[in-house]
């Protein structure tokens, strides 16, 4: 049933639906890679999506608002 409510969401719409934007941000802060990436898998993205994704915005954190 999530997945389906999820479907056609941008990943801050997933995570914000499903309360982990807060853990997120908080992990992307810390550079916690391991726990940024398991917030993504509970929105549903695919563990290569999830570590690409916060390859992405640790690399650039400025860029994303960090």
């Amino acid at each position: 049933m999530t997945e389906l409510i999820l479907d056609g969401m941008t990943v801050n719409e997933r995570l914000f639906s499903l309360g982990l934007m807060d853990k997120f941000d908080c992990a992307i802060r810390e550079h916690d890679r391991e726990v940024a990436v398991s917030l993504l898998v509970k929105a549903k993205l695919t563990e290569a999506q999830a570590s690409e994704t916060v390859a992405v915005i640790l690399q650039n954190s400025e860029k994303y608002g960090f």
